[in-house]
C-alpha cells in the first residue's frame, strides 16, 4: 500500500495521471459468462500491475460493481481501456474517467 502511496505521487507529477473504469454489471448478464472473462481480465490487470500501471482493482462491496484505477497518459489508459471492453462488453457496462473528473476521488490527491 505504501509503495502504490509513493506512486501515486510521483505519477502526479509526471506525464501519467491517475484514470478510473468503473464497471457494473448488465442487468442481463449471465453469470456463467461473467465467470468466463476471468482469466482474461485477471491476466490484463496482472500485466498492468507488473508494469505499475494498476494502482488498485476490485469489486464493491455490492458484487455487482468495480472500479479499477490505473496510473498512465492519455493514450495508455484508452487502450487499457479498449482492451477492457473487447473482453467484458458483452456483459459489463463500463467507463472510464480520468481521476480529477471525479470529484469525490480528487480529494484523495490533495
Amino acid at each position: 500500500m505504501l509503495k502504490n502511496i509513493f506512486h501515486v505521487l510521483y505519477v502526479m507529477s509526471g506525464k501519467d495521471h491517475l484514470w478510473a473504469i468503473v464497471s457494473s454489471i448488465d442487468h442481463d448478464a449471465n453469470p456463467s459468462d461473467v465467470l468466463s472473462i476471468k482469466p482474461k481480465i485477471t491476466e490484463l490487470v496482472d500485466n498492468w500491475h507488473a508494469r505499475g500501471k494498476i494502482m488498485l482493482s476490485g469489486p464493491f462491496d455490492n458484487e455487482t460493481s468495480s472500479m479499477t484505477v490505473v496510473a498512465a497518459d492519455e493514450n495508455e489508459a484508452r487502450d487499457f481501456f479498449k482492451r477492457w471492453n473487447d473482453i467484458c462488453s458483452g456483459f459489463l457496462v463500463s467507463e472510464l474517467y480520468r481521476w480529477d473528473a471525479m470529484p469525490i476521488l480528487s480529494v484523495l490527491t490533495k
